[in-house]
């Protein structure tokens, strides 16, 4: 990084040297020099930026010869999933400049040539030739085109400048000569990420950490998370799992329980209780401050060495999230995970074991930040508490992190206001030494009153509340205040700042196992281990009481996790083979040493303290090592119960199996009085007692976190070193650790003849994989048994290829010395070239240099102007294709033909055009290459850059001379440049190239015009302007075809709609292209139904007439699809208007016909009934149309016209029988009466009741 006066350069630009036009890959990581023009990598500006506060400085200097600058402040980038979004505060705004400029930019996201993000309607990037945060485009870019001149007469507007230099709407003015961006930290707001409490044994870190867990809203009855059966769902934990151990290695770290996290803090009250209480050493906390503290809680967890499940990362990261989720303040979080199951499955236990960083980074933190920023997170402050750092580490893995190596790589990620107090002991405080913690020490007793008087209050508060302590304290049988100082003080002094030491040896006071006999104390125990055996020295007056409980303690020492009763029970007597210890006798042993083991909510145990069970494994030099644990034998008991009472194991289990056989090593003394090695017998206990060795082997907590050791006896055993894991489309264990770069692991496996070059199903071999992620150990060993470095997997890529696609320069090397002389799927020319084309394709100056040498070295056949085999692409091709201008240049500086052509035959100049590269498209025609150039199909720069879209380049070939010839200029199909920009639907690009003077008419050798095809690609935009142009619609194609069919023949709806507004002709072509398509049937129908409504109102009845008969004529009989109602209705219409047309022409026969086809197609249509009623008394018909009239009452009993109609038909009844002397002798009065009456009573509307 270059600075300067605190500043942090993160942009400089100076002049046109350096381009700008890169793409999103290099803006990320950076490029440039930093001591000239350089960009310094948003990802490293936003690790710099994310959890600070940091000012924003813009230094400009304008063309005449003035200097502006401008400050902001709060400024931060998002991470790359948000896009780099840039955030400033708007208010904090200053500078000699005339306006604010960024103000269009602001919570924005970045935007490249190759990741268009944003918000206008065409890449602004291109437009500008530079990456930036645009909105609409912009006012201020300090990456765009630098000017040619300072009147940047080509394009002022698409200029290096900053608007508010003269006024947002500047010209030429506005344009920038050099401009750097700056950033400073603001300091005065905490840059911490929380504290760290550090003390020795027993100091009461782990209390700290309970009191607060337990005033938060995890605390007993506070919170449902325990019950809740929705977090399940959400995290994938299980309710055993929540509620702690079980004694099953398959628990995960879901959640986790500290070893008092059952009881309560008044917990201390009874000196009877479990010496856990010693770890609770606040009587009644009522303290503000700690429930001020709690309050923030929002996650938890204890690292326990006696249960390895909780030192695990993958545990940690998948607990973490657990409780996120379930925290009252994070409930957005929560919400977020039900809504976006694809966070689930990333922190699901199956992705946080293959790769833990990812899962904490993109399923938690970046969440959590996004939400913050979003206003969706309120909580000024969070805090994740982590206790016993230390504990952890007793677990560490082979490969891989512990918890705390993985916080010190991730605490920077944190959001500022998401804090960690985490407790470490003493003498492993390094832990976090690389941590922005503060630190807090417990064992400053000398200089920190308050512990020294939290010890004080403690031992007195004893002395005062316990009558036993009070007495043996009082040496004459009256405890003077002065006696009670003295005592007090001393054992203060004694504890060291130790709270257990004070605790434990008062216990053992108020039972009168130490008695006070002077005033010098020197009967008290001089540390922790002198108390731990004085304990047991009470506990067990002889040395067989101790070997009878003693298995119980080796087994709960060397199990991996806590074991509840029966387990414990069945352990102990898996060594026994004709004799048991009967289950009585053993819980009498399991209450001796009740008061040493804690019992846990699923009823399993743990030791009450890690000092205590430290204390039983091992002893420092000049301690007693009396009643000192066998752990070996704890491991061979477990070894035992697993092989004799569980098996045949699982693959999990198989593995905690190896690890106990590897620890007892029973074998190790008696190997040569049986005549077998010891590596061999505990083979074939693993063979006989798994149920399947591969799957142990390949199981994925051993496939990404492996014991190279367990491995190895699991090998030994018979598993295969080829199975195949469930990772990387099921990819052999070999490929996974070459992949990973587990050396050992890899070394291990071929030791015992892993193929090789076994692929996955994707065809990756371990040297593929190891290429690509460019671990030269791995591919040392691989190349030394011979690896083939021909090989290609299923997409033709080569390890030398994998190599060059993730930069691996170092691995590079090492497969271009290999033998490629064997027969194999590529050769060494062929690999040389397609590595080259990787390389170039993906911007990799540094190893696109180190082809390059190795081409002039001499390899023979090499020719970097041909296509390679792969791609299909010349080196100078690909870099066009990419935008890759410095790469372009360094390959014409070494002898590329600019005139050379890919496997399409597209030379690098219309490759550059079809990539949107405004600079690299000027690059190569400043090299010497003709405008005029074309591809084999006849296609030109300007038809490319109008097929793509790419209106700036447009716009510059142009202005570069192809004026009138080239816009008349057709391919080999017969298409011009705006051809081929309808043709794809590009509106901006038809419009320039019209303004240009395009020929709107131009027709293809297949007859077709811009408008046929506009109508093809299906942009009503497109369509409808080319009409407002001028664009003749009826034109006919070779093929019969108009427009309006070509859209109906690919069923663009919008466009269909289009041309039938502007009033475009049915053809024969037209419904034969229609048939089958009921969408596009229904508009056609419709239009016909319409057109004759119109000429009905004009009184043109003929013509109405004819339209609907024709829809009904062109009415499809079957191929309705989901329309049957839709077409169903239409029809019923088309006949109504028919009958109507008829009735007015006088063919009341065939308007009655055509009224009775509607009604027999909907019986429950009063209109209908209606429409023959009126057709049968134009045709004096008045008794059946008087009968059709109260039909269509009944059915629309409010209907007025209906009435008033009826009235006067029944008037015209009466006048009829009068004229034609009825002779029935029934009343018509009578029969009107009666049937009027009959329907005015009907009430409710039918449902398919429709308006007159």
């Amino acid at each position: 990084m270059w600075c300067e006066d605190g500043w942090t350069v993160i942009h400089r630009r100076t002049g046109p040297e350096l381009s700008f036009h890169r793409t999103w890959a290099e803006y990320r990581d950076g490029f440039g020099d930093i001591s000239g023009d350089h960009w310094l990598g948003n990802e490293i500006v936003h690790l710099m930026t994310y959890n600070k506060k940091y000012k924003l400085r813009f230094e400009l200097d304008s063309y005449d010869n003035n200097s502006y600058w401008v400050e902001y402040d709060n400024f931060y980038l998002s991470p790359e999933s948000d896009n780099y979004t840039l955030y400033l505060n708007d208010t904090s705004f200053v500078g000699n400049v005339s306006e604010d400029s960024m103000i269009n930019h602001y919570d924005h996201q970045f935007t490249t040539h190759d990741r268009d993000n944003d918000r206008s309607g065409q890449n602004c990037a291109i437009l500008y030739q530079g990456g930036w945060w645009f909105y609409h485009c912009a006012d201020a870019v300090l990456t765009a085109w630098y000017p040619d001149d300072p009147t940047c007469t080509t394009f002022p507007a698409r200029c290096f400048k900053y608007a508010g230099i003269t006024g947002v709407n500047c010209d030429t003015g506005c344009l920038l000569k050099q401009g750097t961006m700056k950033i400073k930290e603001l300091y005065g707001e905490a840059s911490h990420h929380g504290i760290v409490v550090t003390g020795g044994v027993g100091c009461g870190k782990t209390s700290i950490v309970e009191q607060l867990v337990d005033q938060s809203c995890f605390g007993e009855g506070k919170c449902g998370f325990l019950e809740n059966k929705d977090l399940c769902q959400v995290t994938g934990a299980s309710k055993s799992r929540q509620l702690g151990g079980s004694g099953n290695s398959s628990l995960s770290g879901s959640v986790n329980n500290s070893p008092s996290g059952t009881l309560s803090s008044n917990g201390l009250s009874s000196s009877q209780s479990s010496y856990l209480a010693a770890s609770t050493l606040s009587l009644s906390f009522t303290y503000d401050a700690l429930r001020t503290i709690a309050s923030d809680v929002v996650a938890f967890h204890f690292c326990q060495a006696d249960n390895n499940i909780t030192c695990m990362v993958p545990e940690y990261v998948h607990s973490t999230a657990a409780y996120l989720s379930q925290a009252p303040q994070l409930s957005a979080y929560r919400d977020l995970l039900i809504q976006e199951p694809h966070l689930q499955n990333i922190l699901s236990m199956r992705e946080c074991i293959q790769d833990p960083a990812r899962s904490f980074v993109k399923g938690v933190l970046e969440p959590l930040h996004k939400l913050h920023q979003d206003g969706k997170i309120t909580v000024e402050n969070c805090i994740i508490l982590i206790d016993s750092l230390n504990e952890a580490e007793f677990h560490k893995p082979d490969y891989g992190d512990t918890i705390a190596s993985f916080l010190t790589k991730h605490i920077n990620k944190f959001p500022s206001w998401l804090k960690v107090i985490c407790t470490v002991r003493t003498s492993l405080q390094d832990l976090t030494k690389m941590m922005p913690l503060h630190k807090i020490s417990l064992d400053k007793i000398a200089s920190n009153e308050h512990i020294n008087r939290d010890l004080q209050d403690y031992i007195n508060y004893r002395i005062n509340t316990t009558l036993d302590v009070k007495n043996n304290v009082a040496l004459n049988g009256k405890l003077e205040s002065t006696t009670q100082m003295k005592f007090s003080s001393h054992l203060s002094a004694l504890s060291r700042g130790c709270f257990l030491y004070c605790k434990l040896t008062l216990d053992l006071i108020e039972q009168g196992r130490i008695v006070l006999k002077s005033s010098n104390y020197k009967i008290l125990p001089q540390n922790m281990a002198e108390v731990f055996l004085l304990h047991f020295n009470l506990k067990f007056p002889s040395l067989r009481s101790f070997e009878k409980v003693c298995p119980i303690l080796n087994v709960c020492l060397a199990s991996l996790y806590p074991l509840t009763t029966k387990e414990i029970y069945e352990t102990v007597n898996s060594a026994y083979v004709q004799r048991y210890v009967p289950w009585d006798d053993f819980q009498q042993r399991m209450e001796v040493v009740s008061n040493f083991l804690l019992k846990r909510r699923d009823s399993s145990f743990m030791f009450f303290h890690p000092a205590f069970r430290e204390w039983l494994i091992r002893r420092e030099e000049a301690e007693s090592t009396k009643y000192l644990c066998d752990l070996r034998q704890g491991h061979a008991l477990l070894a035992f119960r697993l092989s004799r009472v569980n098996a045949p194991l699982g693959a999990e289990k198989t593995v905690e199996l190896g690890h106990h056989i590897l620890k007892a090593h029973i074998y190790k003394t008696i190997s040569k009085q049986l005549g077998y090695s010891s590596r061999d017998m505990q083979a074939y206990w693993m063979c006989q007692s798994s149920e399947n060795l591969s799957a142990a082997l390949s199981n994925q907590r051993n496939v990404f976190s492996p014991n190279v050791k367990v491995s190895r006896l699991i090998l030994l055993s018979g598993a295969s070193p080829n199975a195949k894991t469930e990772f990387f489309s099921n990819a052999p264990i070999l490929c996974v650790a070459a992949r990973e770069g587990f050396v050992d692991m890899v070394s291990l496996l071929l030791e015992f003849h892993a193929k090789v070059d076994v692929p996955g199903d994707d065809g990756m071999t371990p040297l593929c994989h190891a290429a690509a992620k460019g671990h030269s150990e791995v591919i040392r060993m691989l190349f030394a048994k011979r690896a083939k470095v021909t090989h290609t997997d299923n997409a033709g890529q080569c390890p030398l290829v994998h190599a060059a696609i993730n930069c691996q320069l170092d691995a590079v090397s090492m497969l271009l010395q290999c033998d490629w002389t064997k027969e194999g799927q590529v050769t060494l020319t062929e690999a040389l070239l397609q590595s080259l084309v990787a390389a170039t394709s993906k911007g990799h100056r540094s190893l696109v240099e180190f082809l390059l040498d190795m081409h002039e070295l001499g390899h023979d056949g090499l020719n970097i102007n041909n296509p390679d085999t792969l791609q299909g692409e010349t080196p100078l091709t690909s870099a066009c294709l990419n935008g890759n201008r410095e790469i372009i240049g360094l390959l014409l500086r070494r002898g590329a033909d600019p005139k050379s052509v890919n496997a399409k035959g597209l030379p690098p100049l219309l490759c550059a055009v079809k990539a949107g590269c405004w600079e690299t498209v000027d690059m190569l025609l400043a090299a010497g290459v003709s405008i005029e150039t074309s591809d084999r199909h006849g296609r030109t720069g300007l038809m490319i850059a109008a097929s793509e879209g790419h209106l700036g380049i447009l716009e510059m070939l142009l202005s570069k001379g192809m004026k009138r010839a080239a816009l008349a200029q057709v391919d080999n199909e017969g298409l011009t440049a705006l051809c081929w920009g309808c043709l794809k639907g590009h509106l901006h690009i038809a419009q320039s190239l019209l303004e240009h003077g395009a020929a709107l008419e131009h027709t293809d050798n297949s007859g077709r015009t811009p408008l046929h095809l506009a109508a093809f690609f299906g942009d009503a935009q497109v369509v409808q302007f080319l009409m407002e142009q001028g664009a003749q619609i009826e034109h006919i194609d070779n093929n019969g075809m108009r427009p309006l069919d070509r859209a109906i023949g690919c069923r663009n709806t919008g466009v269909v709609i289009c041309f039938l507004k502007k009033g475009a002709k049915l053809g024969p072509a037209t419904w034969a292209m229609a048939q089958g398509k009921p969408d596009i049937m229904i508009l056609l129908l419709n239009k016909l139904m319409e057109d004759g409504n119109i000429l009905y109102k004009k009184n043109r009845l003929k013509d109405a007439a004819h339209r609907y008969q024709y829809a009904l004529k062109k009415f499809p009989m079957e191929g309705f699809g989901e329309d049957v109602r839709t077409f169903k209705d239409l029809k019923l219409n088309l006949l109504l208007s028919l009958s109507r047309c008829k009735r007015k022409m006088g063919d009341f026969s065939s308007a009655v016909e055509l009224a009775s086809k509607a009604v027999d197609m909907k019986p429950k249509s009063f209109e209908a009934f209606y429409a023959r009623a009126r057709a049968k008394r134009d045709d004096r018909h008045y008794a059946a149309a008087l009968q059709d009239l109260l039909e269509a009452l009944r059915l629309a009993p409010n209907n007025r016209e209906l009435r008033r109609l009826l009235v006067r038909v029944k008037e015209e009844c009466k006048q009829q029988a009068k004229l034609e002397r009825a002779s029935s002798g029934v009343s018509l009065d009578h029969i009107g009466r009666d049937d009027f009456s009959s329907a005015g009573a009907v009430i409710e509307r039918p449902k398919e009741e429709t308006a007159l």
